[in-house]
């Protein structure tokens, strides 16, 4: 996962995570939280991610915190969890 994004509109590091390789048709989630626990976004395929907005208004700059869940080719659940960066 990366640990940081610029949602600057340069088309450069613009959305969180971007999933460069995508498995699709197989069990896929990501939660965003900010830093006080509250669930900003719930992605549920590889194609969709965060554009750094919360109800449209641009998220301030920050510490966010990811918690990712997937089954991967070999068909094992994994999960993951950290932080990234929402840089302007």
């Amino acid at each position: 996962m990366p640990n940081a994004f610029t949602p600057d509109g340069n088309g450069i590091n613009d959305f969180y995570p971007m999933n460069k390789f995508p498995a699709l048709n197989s069990f896929y989630n990501v939660k965003l939280y900010n830093r006080w626990g509250e669930k900003l976004a719930d992605l549920n395929s590889p194609n969709i991610n965060w554009d750094g907005k919360i109800n449209g208004v641009d998220a301030p700059e920050g510490a966010y915190v990811y918690l990712a869940t997937w089954i991967g080719c070999d068909n094992v659940r994994r999960s993951m969890y950290g932080s990234f960066h929402l840089l302007r």
